[in-house]
């Protein structure tokens, strides 16, 4: 009796989830929680704090989502499913991100990572990685961002990622771009491009082709800055040159 009523709690939160009726599907999902709490079932309660933990994040409220997803983390822990902590850790560092706690978001991901490598999970490093890269991107450590996401390039070339290989390829233009490189940003932009108009990725295009005309106005302005930097040395050269003529030492005839 008690599990066909969880299982009609979950239905119905999931029907409104989909219709993004998210306060209904709030008021069944967290009705579901107390079901699986009187069920004691471990696997219950995590399928409805991930749900719980997505609806949140859909509304902004950042906190709650975090904290039903680190209700799991315990649960992970006790059931030893190392695979789902480390994916759980990336979603917990993702929100941390977004929040702006970036240190905080950078240990879970760091984790993740280490737990990823220790699986031989490609796929959650990868996305651990790139993660890291845009932590890094953010606080302006551009050398540390490109590393991080050659490496989440070289894991989704080995899983055979197209659209994961484009995504790293443009984030490691942005890196490139905000360095300065904007001859190896161009090439990297403009490989992702390819791969996304070969795979009909319409959204991802857009992004790029974006991406590409701001990157010709970064090289405008920084050939402006050049040219006028040039021109303000050139400016005080001919002050210094102007003010110590030969001819000012040449006693003038009274």
């Amino acid at each position: 009796m008690m599990r066909d009523e969880f299982d009609r709690l979950v239905n119905e939160g999931k029907q409104f989830f989909e219709k993004q009726q998210y306060d209904l599907a709030l008021l069944k999902f967290e009705l579901a929680l107390e079901k699986s709490y009187q069920l004691g079932s471990d696997k219950d309660a995590l399928v409805v704090n991930d749900y719980l933990g997505r609806v949140y994040d859909l509304l902004r409220d950042r906190d709650h989502a975090i904290q039903y997803y680190k209700n799991n983390l315990d649960l992970y822990e006790d059931m030893h499913d190392r695979k789902s902590l480390a994916s759980t850790m990336n979603k917990i560092g993702q929100l941390l991100f977004l929040k702006g706690d970036l240190n905080a978001a950078m240990n879970y991901h760091m984790k993740s990572v280490e737990i990823c490598k220790e699986l031989d999970d490609k796929e959650g490093e990868a996305i651990a990685l790139k993660n890291i890269g845009m932590i890094h991107t953010k606080l302006g450590n551009h050398v540390l961002a490109l590393r991080a996401h050659t490496a989440s390039l070289d894991l989704k070339r080995k899983m055979g990622d197209r659209r994961g290989e484009a995504l790293s390829l443009y984030y490691i233009g942005q890196s490139e771009a905000d360095e300065g490189k904007f001859d190896d940003a161009r090439d990297h932009f403009e490989e992702a491009l390819e791969i996304f108009k070969n795979m009909g990725l319409k959204e991802d295009i857009k992004k790029v082709e974006r991406e590409l005309e701001e990157l010709d106005e970064m090289e405008d302005e920084y050939e402006e800055d050049m040219d006028l930097g040039s021109k303000m040395t050139k400016r005080a050269d001919t002050k210094v040159t102007n003010k110590f003529r030969a001819d000012d030492f040449i006693p003038r005839k009274k």
